[in-house]
């Protein structure tokens, strides 16, 4: 499959009255603001032809200077992880001045191929953002307990229930589902979950390590809300990309944790209710994901499967990465008749997503509550929350 560019779809002037009802309008502050320029390019390869493209860095952005803040730096793996990180893909991120990302990206790749540099990737960052409406206001204060979420009774046998799915045969790591063990995890990539059995992050400028379990955003612990709700006795691991006081996670983050989640043998799910928020257009931007995902797959060895979210931004956006991505689950929500709500992000004219859809609810009907002493309670719904429903019933399909 050719790799997608992420792109807006291009908003009419006017739009034609609806076939059917119309869906609630957002308020200003749902709407999904302009995605900030990133002061980060990212790497990504297997050792050493990686290590080669880091060694040429000099000769790579030989021209006019550039506003570089650091040179190249390669992402560690979790202490513990050594044995794996020498084989697995690995990332290195370079600190620029947002203005030159344009300009280092094509000058890069244009050297790599000179320098016949195979193999790797080098691509422009960007962010990713929890597919929610929204959320409350980022905060900085940690500590337990600070969440709550209420799931509404009229919705809880439906949502709770594990629905019958069939995974399709072509996603990623279906092939290893027959062979998973009776012990079921989960790696809920997210902004946190402060009632998770383990976490770990991944922050700029710190080493990626296990902490005590904190969310600043709230929706990480909603979704590993949901998901123990559906499966109990599946181990929830959190990996919070998300830094403090922030409603942005910088895609290096999310692809230290994916990198992790897939080199982990003891996990077979790989929740990701998250969307790319992209500010450099027509500029390919999912090779480094793809490369992350696939490194097993392609040779044969267990691969994890990757639940996604497509997204609660249509008609406005089409879906975005990583629901682009070939082999990804792509998960759409549902309102109580079971019809896909209005807010589900189409897909672009060339990706053919695997879809499995599960109660997503609407904003006149959503599934719970969000609530923090001090802040206004946000309503649940959407396509994250139908990602971690089936998130949770295929890790506990088989053996629970």
């Amino acid at each position: 499959m050719t790799p997608t560019a992420i792109r807006k779809r291009p908003r009419p002037a006017q739009r034609p009255a609806p076939r059917a009802p119309e869906p609630p309008r957002r308020s200003a502050a749902q709407e999904a603001p302009d995605a900030p320029a990133a002061d980060f390019s990212v790497f990504a390869g297997r050792l050493p032809t990686l290590q080669r493209a880091l060694d040429l860095w000099p000769r790579l952005i030989e021209g006019p200077p550039l506003r570089l803040r650091s040179a190249p730096v390669l992402m560690p793996f979790p202490q513990g992880m050594e044995a794996e990180s020498a084989h697995a893909v690995r990332i290195a991120v370079v600190r620029h001045a947002p203005e030159d990302a344009v300009e280092l990206v094509r000058r890069v790749r244009a050297a790599m191929q000179r320098w016949d540099v195979t193999g790797v990737v080098f691509e422009p960052g960007y962010f990713f953002t929890p597919v929610s409406f929204d959320p409350p206001t980022a905060g900085r204060r940690a500590g337990g307990g600070q969440w709550t979420i209420q799931w509404h009774r009229d919705h809880q046998a439906d949502l709770f229930a594990r629905q019958p799915v069939v995974l399709p045969s072509a996603a990623l790591g279906a092939r290893w589902v027959s062979g998973w063990n009776s012990t079921r995890r989960i790696a809920l990539i997210d902004t946190g979950d402060e009632s998770a059995d383990d976490q770990m992050a991944f922050q700029r400028n710190a080493f990626p390590g296990k902490e005590k379990p904190v969310d600043h955003n709230g929706h990480g612990t909603a979704m590993g809300s949901l998901i123990r709700a559906v499966a109990p006795h599946v181990t929830l691991r959190s990996y919070r990309v998300f830094e403090p006081g922030t409603i942005r996670a910088e895609s290096v983050n999310a692809l230290c944790a994916l990198n992790v989640a897939v080199n982990s043998r003891e996990v077979q799910v790989i929740c990701l209710p998250q969307r790319a928020e992209v500010s450099i257009d027509d500029m390919v931007v999912e090779g480094a994901l793809r490369m992350v995902l696939h490194q097993h797959q392609e040779q044969g060895q267990y691969t994890p499967v990757v639940v996604c979210a497509a997204g609660n931004q249509a008609p406005d956006h089409l879906m975005s990465v990583p629901a682009t991505l070939p082999g990804v689950v792509v998960c759409r929500g549902l309102d109580r008749q079971g019809l896909p709500a209005p807010y589900n992000c189409l897909p672009p004219a060339e990706v053919q997503p695997h879809y499995l859809d599960a109660l997503g609810g609407l904003q006149e009907d959503p599934l719970g509550t969000l609530c923090r002493s001090g802040h206004k309670a946000a309503a649940l719904y959407g396509s994250s929350c139908a990602t971690a429903k089936i998130a949770a019933t295929l890790a506990a399909g088989r053996g629970h």
